[in-house]
């Protein structure tokens, strides 16, 4: 069975690596996060044209090891439920300490 990876793989090693950059620039996301901070499609394929195949290599290079999504705001993921509920188990638990050792100091007084 051939798997998604493979295939992805077996095409990004068919185009070259300024190809592949090209490419990812050419991406409507990218296009549209390109355009938000200022920057035009064009001027930023001239700028990998302006590279040389050293600095582009590296660039595809990183390409292939940089997780989906880095960089991006952080969502409510399953840390943030497990620090949440840890939380406030550590609130209750204070609350009823605090409540048992003020019924302790009131027994102990009458």
């Amino acid at each position: 069975m051939i798997t998604t990876e493979t295939l992805i793989h077996e095409d990004s090693r068919q185009l070259s690596d300024r190809e592949r950059v090209k490419a990812f620039l050419s991406r409507t996301d990218v296009k549209a996060q390109m355009q938000a901070n200022g920057i035009s499609h064009e001027e930023a394929l001239s700028r990998v044209d302006s590279l040389t195949d050293s600095e582009v290599a590296l660039i595809a290079g990183k390409m292939d090891h940089v997780p989906a999504g880095a960089g991006t705001t952080y969502s409510a993921d399953g840390s943030f439920w497990f620090f949440l509920g840890i939380a406030l188990y550590t609130i209750v638990a204070a609350i009823l300490l605090w409540f048992a050792f003020v019924d302790d100091k009131e027994k102990k007084s009458n």
